[in-house]
């Protein structure tokens, strides 16, 4: 976050999904999955950025084993950005495990 060009405050959709990642990449998915709902339930939260949370939301899902709600959070984050790589390798692994190979 210190390396963002413009300052954003800690309550601001985008630090929350921002830092949301990072804590996804070092590991600590229960920080994660907090910032996520959080931008979640920001309804001024960025398409994409309100994507990145449902990515990290499914993922944890997907990791506990609710693969049809994993599955539905992943579908959601692709309908919103549709470009978001991640959300769609992320629902086709969900997919393989459930059976639905369509």
């Amino acid at each position: 976050i210190e390396l963002c060009p413009f300052p954003l405050a800690p309550d601001e959709p985008l630090f929350r999904a921002v830092r949301a990642v990072t804590f996804q990449r070092q590991g600590r998915a229960e920080e994660a999955l907090a910032d996520a709902e959080r931008v979640l339930g920001a309804p001024e939260a960025d398409p994409r950025w309100r994507s990145s949370a449902l990515l990290i939301r499914g993922a944890a899902r997907k990791l506990k084993g609710a693969l049809e709600a994993a599955r539905a959070d992943l579908e959601q984050a692709v309908e919103l950005d549709p470009r978001n790589l991640q959300a769609r390798c992320e629902r086709a692994i969900v997919e393989g495990a459930l059976g639905d190979h369509a």
